[in-house]
């Protein structure tokens, strides 16, 4: 390899990049908050390390993707999962559950339904 396609190899889309930052973040945030309101984080400290532990599992995804490009269908499906699970979690607790609440005030609904 000759330094010309060397320096080919180096050039960074910088669109492509900012694209995959945001929906890294899009992901990192719902995981965390879901995490939240199911009530698996509860210090600001397990937040921070769960935070920078979904940014290293999309990383790793990310990164098997690019050296494996078969394996983009599977991180797909894992990030989609995760953003299903978050999703649900925090349309749950911020949708569902008030206005569950408000039309039926006599028989509430929390998240504690859901703890065995």
């Amino acid at each position: 390899m000759g330094l010309q396609a060397f320096v080919e190899l180096l050039k960074v889309d910088g669109a492509a990049i900012a694209s995959l930052a945001g929906f890294m973040s899009l992901g990192i945030f719902a995981f965390v908050q879901a995490l939240k309101v199911l009530r698996v984080l509860k210090t600001s400290e397990t937040t921070g390390v769960a935070a920078l532990a979904i940014g290293g599992v999309e990383g790793a995804l990310v990164i098997a993707g690019y050296f494996l490009p078969a394996f983009v269908p599977v991180g797909i499906v894992i990030y989609a999962v995760a953003i299903a699970v978050s999703t649900a979690a925090l349309g749950y607790e911020y949708l569902a559950k008030p206005i569950m609440g408000s039309a039926r005030p006599e028989a509430p609904v929390s998240t504690e339904d859901f703890n065995a």
